[in-house]
């Protein structure tokens, strides 16, 4: 009985950690080829039933970047799940634990509050055509200019179409705009490291699109990941959190090579 109480405890702890992986709320379904670098993640959980899902962007051939938070509990192997705005129909690829970096001082500050959120998946190498494509990183010299307030910005992932529903089939993407670190720095405290995004009219990332990409709207950049929402829940108007790539770029470079 003790045994049996303590399994559900810590299936009850985890779920409530699952529940930080973050979903589109109120998106579009992406169109064939409208996003070419995403790719979804079925990551394997140290604890039995309690794999997840996320997402992350092609920046080479060889070199998928996510969100540490997504591979926290991680334990053997993610499938990767690429080429395809339709998981059913897209291509596959196992990468086991050794080839998976995550960020060296990442860490949970406090709820869902999560410090260098960010980490690195080395691939076999795949092979580009029209459906499967790298996304440059931003310089750090002039990609500071897509990353200023009022900038209209598109986050995309296969998480729920509505609040607290399953992942779903079709990507889905939704348009935003990124606010003064101030806004998120009231909720949160200390972003550091973080861009701060609206997300009015009930638009919003939330459970399933943690790890994805954040995108200028006039930009082929990759200037954010997506990393927390609100405590009090995805469609509440409070602001999302993403890492800002440009403050890790000489880690993204160490680790793999890849620059802008």
């Amino acid at each position: 009985m003790v045994i049996l109480w303590c399994l559900l405890v810590a299936q009850l702890f985890i779920v409530g950690e699952s529940n930080q992986l973050l979903r589109i709320v109120n998106g579009e379904q992406a169109k064939q080829e409208q996003f070419p670098y995403l790719v979804g993640l079925n990551i394997a959980s140290k604890i039995p039933f309690q794999d997840s899902w996320c997402g992350g962007s092609i920046i080479s051939d060889e070199w998928i970047l996510t969100a540490a938070h997504c591979i926290k509990l991680l334990q053997g192997k993610i499938t990767v799940s690429y080429g395809s705005e339709n998981k059913n129909n897209a291509k596959l690829l196992t990468v086991e634990e050794k080839y998976i970096y995550r960020h060296p001082k990442f860490r949970k500050i406090f709820h869902n509050n999560f410090r260098h959120d960010i980490a690195l998946i080395h691939t076999p190498k795949m092979k580009f055509n029209d459906k499967i494509q790298s996304i440059p990183l931003p310089s750090p010299l002039n990609g500071k200019r897509w990353t200023k307030p009022g900038t209209s910005v598109i986050a995309a992932g296969w998480g729920s179409a509505v609040l607290n529903g399953n992942v779903v089939d079709r990507l889905n993407w939704v348009k935003l705009e990124i606010l003064d670190v101030s806004k998120c720095e009231r909720e949160y405290g200390n972003v550091e490291g973080k861009l701060c995004v609206s997300t009015d009219k009930k638009k919003s990332v939330c459970s399933g699109d943690s790890g994805g990409p954040l995108v200028p709207e006039d930009e082929n950049k990759l200037i954010g990941i997506t990393s927390f929402v609100s405590s009090t829940g995805c469609d509440s108007g409070k602001p999302v959190a993403f890492t800002n790539v440009i403050d890790y770029l000489d880690w993204i470079e160490s680790v793999s090579g890849v620059k802008p």
